[in-house]
Parts: structure tokens; sequence; C-alpha cells
């Protein structure tokens, strides 16, 4: 306790005797100016007292965390109590602490000080540090110091934009909210409005080109870029302000534009992204028509320089370029799919795609009016596309993409009626043989709208006419929709939403690869058991198989093959000219730049041997039915024998062979062809795999055709046996290959003995009674 009694005995003289002669003065300018600033020696006389009482307990406390046996009589006690009332008067305390936080604040770095002090922990997303942040907010609204009030604003705003040239996200948010609470509350104010010019125009592509007219400057280099690029997503993306969103309509179209060219940096094409889909999910409709027009077709440029949007290993650069160069009308529309599929609200699905289809529909009325103006060029002149031609095709590939993702479809279950002017206005009002892809589009829409309503609309009943006429032109892929569609606008009673046929069409939409698999696998069932209404919907199906061919995952693929192989006796030609098709393509389809090795290539090669089984497979379904499609069965596989891969050669033998055993060898003159096309892999074939596919199928042949070998063969017998002869004899030839040849010279020596040498039947008629009478004798 003896250690402590300096300690009070400081405190007593500080808060009594000494205390009071020394700043009877002190006090009695703090009592004249209750309401007003104190005089600075004033301030500076009440801070040293106030330190002295604070660096005297911080001793006192220093002491007894040393010693926590320490008792502290009543007396020290009551002394301490003084003390603590002492600095947390009013009197004291408001005045020196209000007027050194002011001194702080506008101090050089004094705003970055509040902001650390304020925002202790890293979790910006809790309720507590929001309320903070709007304390802060509050604290730089009221003026603070001696000073005038734009001389605080210009000592503030350049604050502001030494923390915005920062790169820590929390200080960001803390800095964007401030500069959005100083424009509500000074909107008028010079310092405040260059700050949210500096801002919230950091992208505005009218200002930039007016900035700087000299070509090939550099308007905003890649680190000013990303700095700009990090302030807005920390005031779209970070705030929970009410952010203006009308301070960022001009910033848009240049922000797209660098997310078109941003394919190297990962986190700024993330920022890039959501800036954007934040910013279309506040516009209104009107507003959103005339961004996505700016965003799929480009901006017009009336300036004489423009402005180039590049990208380097170390960013992307804004620079200024004398000519402006056409928009990548290519990369635009990829990017906003990119956008599409990107965003979660259902307001801004409808709205995109509601005004992607009135920008379709105004865009055919525009061609049109241009089609009837055409005069008429020579067939050597070139066919030229103009704007109009260019931005048609873009919204038709666009609605293509879109139209049948899950996100449509669950918008047009809530809202059906969005698309039935743009149904109408196609299928009834326009030429369907003129606007192909435009029909298409609305048949699809219309499938969809049908298929996933409880009770058929009306209106829709005006259409049979229109679909019954485009059904009968049997060419057009559209007559396939259209069969869908009457077969589901006929029906009295609309099918049940939770079927098994309509949860599996469900399912190959969805965004998880396993569900779309197991929905393909669902269908393929259906159709195997025979359900009634997966096989009314064959043509739909169909068209949902052949899209999952498209599907770069092996899995889906030949699920979705095996699909249309269930197909095969309900839609057999369609499903034929398909899977032949796959078959005979080299490889899947890949990017240009995709470096092929021996994996990937025994993988193509894997899937379509896999394929020309199911080829092999549809054919025994169809049995006596096979021989009305022998040509497109046969020349297919002799197509594949010409293949590079020798393992599609052999598969393609094989098959060959099966095929032919199914037509029970009624190939007609083609076996010509056949017997050609394994003679020369015989001979010239380096593959021992396909020269024993070869052999094998000469064998099938002679096995086969049986007595007719020799009607059908002709003067071909004699070389065939010759050759099978000579492979016989050849030790130096491979064993499995001499075993086929003596197969097949075995076949062929039963015949020619059958043939020469016919079994007489020994046989004598013995009759009990009479003989039986000649009655032609």
């Amino acid at each position: 306790m003896s250690q402590l009694q300096p300690i009070f005995n400081g405190l007593e003289k500080l808060t009594h005797s000494e205390g009071q002669s020394e700043f009877v003065s002190l006090l009695k300018d703090i009592a004249n100016n209750e309401n007003k600033f104190i005089s600075n020696d004033s301030f500076l006389s009440l801070k040293s007292f106030l330190q002295k009482i604070i660096s005297t307990i911080d001793e006192l406390a220093v002491a007894l965390k040393n010693d926590e046996t320490i008792l502290i009589s009543v007396k020290n006690q009551k002394l301490l109590r003084t003390s603590f009332q002492l600095v947390t008067s009013l009197a004291f305390a408001k005045r020196v602490i209000a007027k050194e936080l002011s001194q702080r604040l506008i101090a050089p770095g004094g705003l970055l000080s509040l902001i650390r002090c304020f925002i202790e922990s890293y979790d910006i997303d809790t309720g507590l540090e929001w309320k903070k942040i709007d304390m802060i907010c509050r604290i730089i609204a009221a003026r603070h110091g001696t000073g005038s009030e734009s001389e605080y604003l210009v000592n503030i705003c350049s604050q502001l934009q030494e923390i915005l040239s920062l790169h820590n996200t929390y200080y960001l948010a803390a800095a964007v909210a401030c500069v959005l609470n100083l424009n509500d509350k000074f909107p008028q104010a010079e310092p405040v409005v260059l700050l949210v010019k500096q801002v919230f125009q950091a992208f505005d592509y009218n200002c930039l080109t007016t900035s700087s007219n000299l070509p090939g400057t550099i308007i905003l280099t890649p680190k000013e870029v990303e700095q700009k690029i990090n302030v807005l997503h920390a005031c779209v993306c970070s705030t929970k302000l009410d952010w203006p969103v009308q301070l960022l309509i001009p910033n848009l179209y240049l922000i797209y534009s660098i997310g078109v060219k941003c394919t190297k940096h990962d986190e700024l094409k993330i920022k890039l992204k959501d800036i954007v889909l934040k910013s279309l999910e506040k516009l209104s409709k009107e507003e959103l028509l005339d961004i996505i027009k700016s965003f799929l077709f480009g901006k017009d440029v009336s300036s004489s320089s423009s402005i180039l949007v590049e990208e380097f290993d170390v960013g992307v650069v804004v620079k200024s370029v004398s000519t402006c160069e056409d928009y990548v009308k290519d990369e635009a529309v990829i990017y906003f799919m990119e956008l599409f599929k990107s965003t979660t609200d259902d307001a801004l699905v409808t709205n995109i795609f509601s005004i992607a289809l009135q920008i379709l529909i105004d865009l055919n009325n525009r061609r049109q009016k241009i089609g009837n103006k055409e005069i008429l060029f020579s067939e050597d002149d070139p066919i030229l596309i103009n704007e109009t031609d260019q931005q048609y095709a873009i919204i038709l590939q666009l609605l293509s993409e879109i139209s049948a993702s899950p996100k449509i479809v669950n918008s047009l279950k809530t809202n059906p009626m969005i698309v039935s002017d743009f149904i109408e206005h196609f299928l009834l009002k326009q030429n369907t043989d003129v606007n192909d892809e435009c029909v298409t589009i609305a048949l699809v829409l219309l499938n969809t709208i049908i298929s996933n309503s409880d009770k058929i609309d009306d209106k829709f009943s005006n259409l049979i006419p229109v679909l019954r006429k485009i059904c009968e032109n049997e060419s057009s892929l559209n007559s396939i929709l259209c069969k869908e569609a009457l077969s589901l606008i006929s029906q009295e009673t609309s099918q049940k939403k939770d079927s098994a046929c309509e949860k599996a069409i469900a399912d190959t939409f969805d965004e998880l690869l396993p569900v779309r698999a197991h929905g393909i696998i669902e269908l393929t069932r259906l159709i195997d058991a025979g359900d009634t209404e997966t096989i009314s919907k064959k043509h739909y199906i169909f068209c949902i198989f052949q899209e999952q061919l498209k599907d770069p995952d092996s899995y889906i693929y030949l699920s979705a093959v095996n699909g249309l192989a269930s197909l095969c006796t309900h839609c057999t030609e369609d499903v034929l000219q398909i899977l032949c098709k796959e078959f005979l393509q080299e490889q899947r389809t890949i990017d240009q730049n995709d470096v092929r090795t021996n994996e990937s290539q025994n993988k193509d090669a894997e899937l379509r041997m896999k394929i020309g089984d199911v080829i092999v497979k549809v054919t025994k379904r169809l049995g006596e039915m096979a021989i009305v499609h022998k040509n497109i069965l046969l020349n297919t596989m002799l197509c594949a024998v010409n293949d590079s891969d020798p393992l599609i050669r052999t598969s393609a033998l094989s098959n060959l062979a099966e095929i032919a055993l199914v037509l029970h060898y009624r190939i007609g003159s083609i076996i010509y062809e056949v017997l050609y096309c394994i003679w020369s892999i015989i001979e010239t074939d380096k593959a021992i795999e396909c020269r024993r596919a070869a052999v094998m199928v000469i064998s099938s042949l002679i096995k086969g055709l049986g007595k007719e070998t020799l009607l059908q063969l002709k003067d071909n017998l004699l070389p065939i046996y010759r050759t099978l002869k000579n492979l016989y004899r050849d030790n130096g030839e491979d064993t499995t290959v001499r075993l086929h040849a003596q197969i097949a010279l075995e076949e062929l020596n039963d015949i020619v003995n059958q043939f020469l040498f016919p079994e007489v039947k020994m046989e004598k008629q013995i009759f009990v009674l009479d003989e039986a009478q000649d009655m032609f004798k």
C-alpha cells in the first residue's frame, strides 16, 4: 500500500489545492463560454490538466495489475471516484473531446484514422459494422473546425480521394458511403460535385472521348481501371445504402465493353459482372431497352474520336483512337449470355426476355421495309449484309440460347402470356416461309407454354389452321414442332404437371449434370415402356435428345444416343440420320486451340464405336423393316471403313457383317462395293485388326449366302478363293487371319460340294393295296 500512496497524493493535489489554484482562470473561461468554443490557450491548458489525471490513473492501474492483493482504502476510493467524475463531466470532457476530434478529423489522414478506429473487424456484412459506417457518415456530414463550410468540404473531399485510392475493400466501402452521404446533403457544393463526378463518371463514354482527342493516348491504365472498378464495386455490391443507379448508367456501356475483353483476369471479370447485373436490376424497362441495345449492337458514336478497350497480361487498357472500329458483336452477345446465366433476379430475367422479343419484332418490321426498297443485283455481285441483318442475326442467336433455359421456363410458368404477342405476330401476321427462324422460336415458346400450363388459353386455338398448314411441308424442320403443338392443343385435358414425362423433361434442362442425365435416362425408360404421354411428344423429345448431343460430357452424350435409339420405332428415319451422322464425324466438336492428345483421340474413337453398336441395335430392333433403310445403313458403314482411325475401320467392318445378317444378306448390287472395300483392306491395310475383321466379313457373307454365293458373286468368286487360299497358306500371316480364312474356305468348300454333288435320296415307294395311278399319264 505504501508504494501507491505517492500516486494518490498526486491525484489529491491535482483535484484539490494545486489543481484549483492553477486552473481557476480555466474553469472561469469554460463557465463563461457554455455554448461556444473555448479559446486555444484554455484548450491547451485543459488538455494538459486532463492528461496529467489520466496518466496518473494509468500509473495506478499498472501497479494494481502487478500486485492484485493490494487493498485500497475508502478515502482513496472516493478520490478515484472524484477523478473519474472530473474527467467524464460534461463541462470538461464534451468540449475537449469534441474539439480534439474535430482537429484530428480535418488534419491530414484524420478521416482514415477515424474509419480505422470505428471498423475494428473485417466482417463488413454484420449489422454492427454498418451502424458504425452510418455513424461515420453522420460525423463528416456536420461541419467541424473553425473554417467555413466550403473549406471543410474541400478538406474532407481531398481526404476521401486519398482513401478511394487505397486497395482496402472495407475502407472503400466506408469512403463510398461517405461520398453518397455528402452528395445527399451538399448536392450543389463544388467539391462534392467534383468528387461525385470523379467516382461515378470514371467510365462515362462521352466524358472520356472529350477529355482526350489525341489518337493512341492511354486514357486509363490497367492500374486505374482496376482501382476505379474496385470503387464502383464497393458502391454497388458492398454498401447497403440506396445508391442512385442514374449515376452509373453512363458508365455501363464502357464497363460492359471492358467485361467483353477481360478474359485473363478472373477477379476483375467477376467484379465487372456484379456491377453490370446490380445496375440492370435497378433500371426500368425503358432504360433497360436502351442499355441492352447498346450492349448487343454497340453505341452510336458521333464524335471524331473513339475509345478502344484492349487487354494485356498486366490488365485492361482504355485508350483513344482516331477512327471508330467496328463493334465486336459476336463477343458481345456471348458475354451477354454469360451475364444472363449469372443473374438470379426473376424480374430482370423476365424483362430481358420480353425486351429481346420486342427487339426482334422491331428488327423484323425494319427488314421488311428495307426489303421492299431493295433493287435487284446480278448473280456475280457479292451479297452484302447490312447493319439491320447483323442485328437480326444477333438477337436470333440470343433468343435461341435463352428460350429453353430453366430461368425462362420458370418465368413462362409464372406469366406465360408475356410471349403471346410475339407468337401471334410471327404465326398469324407474318409470312411463315420468309421468317423461318422467328417461326421456329415462336413454336418453341408455344410448346413450352402449353406443356407447362394447367389450362390452355383460348387465344392459342386461333393458331391451329396456321400450324396445320406448316405441317403440310414435311421438308421443313418446323413441321416437327408444329405436330407437337397440335398434339398439345388438341388434348381435351392438359397433362398433370407432376407426371413422369413432365418431370423427366424438366430435369433435362437442369443446370446440374447428374440431373440432366437422369432426365434423359428417364425419358428413354418411358419410351421403352410405351408411355402414352411420352410417345405423344416424340418429336419434342427427339429435339431434346438431338440438342443433348452437343454436350461435351460423354455420359450425357451416350445417354442421348441411347434415347435416340429408343425412338427408332417411332421416328425411324430421323433417328437413323442423326446416329449415322454422329458415327461418321471424325471427332467430337472441340475448340480450334485444343491440343489433341492420344487420350482424347481414344476417347472419341470409343464414343463412335459405341454409337456404331447402337446403330446395330436399332437395326436389330427394326427387324424385317430394316430393309427399307438398307442404303443409309450400308453406305454409312462403307464410308466409315475409309476412316483414318483403325479402331473405327474395324468397328465399321464388324457392324457391316451384323447389319448384313439382319438384312438376310439381301443387299443387292451393293455387295460388289462391299467386296471391293474388303479386298482393298486385305491387300493394303497395315492394321492387323482391320484385316482380321475384313476376312471375318467374307466368311460371314459366304456362310449367310449359302448356295446363293455362286450366283451372287459370280466372277468375283475365283479372286476371293485365291485370296483366302493365299492367306491360309502364308505362314507369316497373323494366326487369327489364317483362322478366319480357313473357316471361309471350309464354308465355300461345303457350298461347292453341295452344288456339284447334291445329296441323292435313296427312297422307294411301297404300296399295300393298289399302285397309285398317274392321272396325267
